[in-house]
């Protein structure tokens, strides 16, 4: 199998064309059955495998550095799979975001060497794609791959394509003028694994532009809705305590930006990445997978990293002091070593800066303090 060239991909859906001929989809199987002709014109029922079958599942890891993400992918192919994997596909965008250092490596080791690895525009949109060619993941063994990408992660879906699919025992041999069998060749492309007819699994993808964390806001907005799925329909979050405690970190992070407390900002998300770290490990024991983990913590450390500012502390020093006693209001107290303050009474304490000390602070300040 080989998708190297010509490969139509449309996800989400299956394309089926109008055929001349009838189609049957047995639902036990999940084969079609769809008629051919030989060169008497004879009609033949022929099976279609689609490239559907193939049983495995995916995980995710995520690293940063210098601004770029390291995805790396672990396909693990089901020992009980009726189908080898003959391609992994992860959509990825193309414009303003580089994919690099494009790999897969199937183990163990069949002697092909690495599966070729492609960045390029299809009709179903871009794709990073891993091709196993003629030697295909059998049953039992794992893919790794890998690539670095500017863009953040978000829930989306992962192809994987069974190889040996299409029509078993193929066309006849004269098909190629036999007109009556264009629709059922047209038919098989669509379920073969170029056209359509993967199976999808839901994982995590590099979708998500930056930029759309310029705003913190929405950048907030985008992880709670990443934690809504993760602990609902996905279950990546096994603990409904767990969902909570992080929901509420989130709660307070976008409140305290909202009224312009940015150290508040700031300790909401890191409490929120820590309690992630303390409820995940690479066992599976603990109810924060691997997916969930890396989703929410990459896109969580990116606000803190390169979009909220770090607040900074300058100093100020005041060049006089004084104060105001209500007993003798006329006097001036200015030469004296103390600022009275009294519990009770009527005395003021009185702080002079110099002008124009505070010009060389810029930015939102976030709090003050006089220190004596």
């Amino acid at each position: 199998m080989s998708l190297r060239f010509g490969l139509v991909l449309f996800f989400g859906f299956l394309v089926t064309p109008a055929y001349a001929q009838e189609v049957r989809f047995d639902p036990a199987s999940g084969d079609y059955f769809v008629t051919v002709f030989n060169d008497q014109l004879q009609p033949i029922e022929a099976r279609v495998v689609p490239a559907n079958k193939v049983a495995g599942e995916v995980s995710v890891r995520i690293s940063t550095l210098d601004g770029q993400r390291q995805f790396s992918y672990l396909v693990r192919e089901a020992s009980g799979s009726p189908q080898d994997l003959g391609a992994f596909l992860v959509p990825c965008p193309l414009d303003n975001a580089p994919f690099s250092s494009l790999r897969g490596i199937a183990e163990p080791d069949f002697g092909a060497g690495p599966w070729l690895a492609d960045h390029a525009a299809y009709a179903a949109g871009p794709v990073c794609s891993f091709d196993g060619g003629a030697i295909p993941l059998s049953p039992g063994g794992n893919l790794t791959v890998e690539f670095e990408t500017p863009q953040l992660p978000a829930i989306g879906a992962v192809l994987v394509v069974g190889a040996g699919a299409g029509i078993v025992g193929g066309i006849p041999a004269t098909d190629a003028g036999i007109e009556e069998n264009f629709p059922a060749i047209l038919f098989e492309s669509t379920v073969d694994g170029t056209g359509g007819g993967w199976k999808e699994i839901t994982s995590v993808v590099p979708t998500r532009d930056p930029s759309l964390f310029d705003d913190p806001v929405a950048g907030i907005g985008l992880i709670q809705g990443d934690l809504t799925k993760t602990c609902g329909t996905l279950a990546w979050i096994t603990s409904a305590g767990v969902c909570s405690d992080l929901a509420d970190d989130l709660t307070t992070a976008a409140s305290a930006f909202g009224s312009g407390d940015i150290v508040l900002t700031r300790d909401a998300l890191s409490g929120f990445i820590a309690e992630l770290e303390a409820q995940h490990d690479t066992t599976g024991a603990l109810p924060v997978a691997g997916n969930a983990f890396y989703l929410l913590t990459t896109n969580a450390r990116h606000l803190l990293d390169n979009v909220l500012p770090v607040p900074t502390e300058s100093v100020i020093s005041a060049t006089a002091d004084t104060y105001l006693k209500r007993g003798t209001p006329n006097k001036n107290q200015g030469a004296d070593s103390i600022l009275r303050i009294r519990q009770s009474g009527k005395n003021r304490a009185l702080v002079r800066f110099a002008a124009g000390a505070f010009t060389g602070i810029t930015g939102q300040v976030v709090s003050a303090r006089i220190e004596v």
